[in-house]
């Protein structure tokens, strides 16, 4: 793939389309070897010059089978006579001979099932046979091996096609063919041959995301406070031609519980900085394709999620982490007057909805919304924030009831604001 050998590729989230070639080394010497062996026993009844008077015909064909759900097929490429045959010549430059007279006649595609068939003809100029004084005198004109690869852009694997697990290639690369004697048919003739190309598979991957977990104002349950990372597989699903999401499911297994608040901090109301989601491929990671990285910044700099669990400070005592700064407010602490968003002398009868005392302790009038550090935890529903954008996404391309629960929900409350 571009150029390198390998037997699986992995997906990239700084890589765009990927050039693969199906090929490798297929071995002629038995076809060879037959050849020689007939020679020899013409020439001992007959002579050198009859046998060299002669010609031969044959074909053989290359055929494998790629797997239409994740390669792209370029079949003008494919089907492309002249592109097999500069891509075996190129890459058998030793065997030019034999490219002289075997010939690329015709290329074979079944869209439905990514059967190929690629059929090479003794040809020599024209004549639809080789003469043996050919075969005998010209160099690289029997070679013990040749490099069967496929035509460069022939076959693609988009970004969006990416599926972990999943074989490029599914079947063996095969040669099947003959070569007859013309224009009589001896008895150790048709020399018939078939092979495999010697060949690296080749499977897709799609590496882990990670989630990761901090604490923040106390400690996990087991008292430490380390962050914690938690690998998630993930699934490349496509959007569209040339657009895609990366996503994964978080496990409420993997969620940590029953975080400590340090001393001087609120335990009852410590809180998630966003909601956590457990729905099937819920955390969407990457939305809408090829990401462009900073210098430094890594693929798991971009596949990986953060939460943090903090304990916000106790009402009306003064700040734990800094006894300098004033104190956490509390329900005194909010005179009439002092807060635009409690009721006082600027909050005039008639000038404001929110009327004092239709809101509930530690929420703020005129508005829907917890204030921020008194904020219930809010378990495992609901969507996070990297998961709401891409789910408008999916509403855009398959329409609204492809959306999550969670999705819905977020786009609802977007619109009560």
């Amino acid at each position: 793939m571009n150029g390198v050998k390998m037997e699986t590729a992995e997906y990239s989230v700084a890589q765009g389309d990927s050039d693969v070639q199906l090929g490798g080394t297929l071995d002629l010497t038995k076809v060879w070897n037959a050849y020689k062996t007939f020679k020899f026993g013409y020439t001992l009844t007959n002579g050198e010059a009859a046998f060299r008077s002669k010609s031969l015909i044959g074909s053989y064909t290359y055929s494998f089978s790629v797997n239409p759900e994740v390669v792209t097929v370029n079949e003008e490429i494919l089907c492309s006579e002249q592109a097999w045959q500069t891509a075996f010549e190129t890459g058998s430059p030793a065997a030019s001979g034999f490219f002289s007279y075997m010939r690329c006649s015709e290329v074979n595609y079944d869209e439905n099932t990514g059967k190929v068939d690629v059929i090479f003809t003794i040809n020599e100029n024209g004549t639809n046979q080789v003469k043996v004084s050919t075969i005998e005198d010209t160099p690289g004109s029997r070679p013990d091996s040749i490099q069967a690869y496929s035509p460069a852009g022939a076959f693609t694997i988009k970004p969006e096609n990416f599926k972990k697990g999943v074989k490029v290639f599914t079947s063996e690369a095969t040669f099947k063919g003959e070569i007859d004697m013309a224009p009589w048919m001896a008895l150790v003739f048709p020399i018939r041959f078939e092979a495999c190309v010697e060949q690296h598979g080749l499977t897709l991957d799609v590496a882990d995301a990670q989630v990761t977990f901090d604490v923040e104002n106390g400690t996990w349950a087991d008292g430490t406070a380390d962050t914690l990372t938690r690998n998630v597989e993930v699934d490349v699903i496509k959007m569209s031609e040339g657009s895609h999401v990366v996503a994964g499911t978080l496990a409420e297994e993997m969620i940590p519980a029953g975080m400590i608040a340090a001393e001087g901090y609120d335990q009852e109301n410590g809180a998630w900085d966003k909601e956590l989601v457990t729905e099937e491929n819920g955390l969407i990671f990457l939305e809408g394709g090829i990401a462009a990285m900073s210098e430094g910044e890594t693929a798991n700099d971009i596949l990986t999620i953060g939460y943090t669990y903090s304990f916000p400070g106790k009402p009306g005592e003064p700040n734990p982490g800094d006894p300098n700064q004033p104190a956490y407010p509390g329900e005194d602490d909010n005179k009439p007057g002092e807060d635009d968003n409690k009721p006082g002398e600027d909050n005039k009868p008639g000038e404001d909805e929110n009327k004092p005392g239709t809101e509930e302790t530690g929420k703020n009038p005129g508005t829907t919304g917890t204030v921020s550090g008194n904020k219930k935890p809010s378990g495992n529903k609901g969507t996070a924030s990297a998961g709401t954008s891409a789910a408008t996404g999916l509403a855009g391309v398959l329409g609204l009831q492809a959306l999550s629960v969670a999705g819905i929900a977020a786009i609802l409350k977007r619109k009560r604001k």
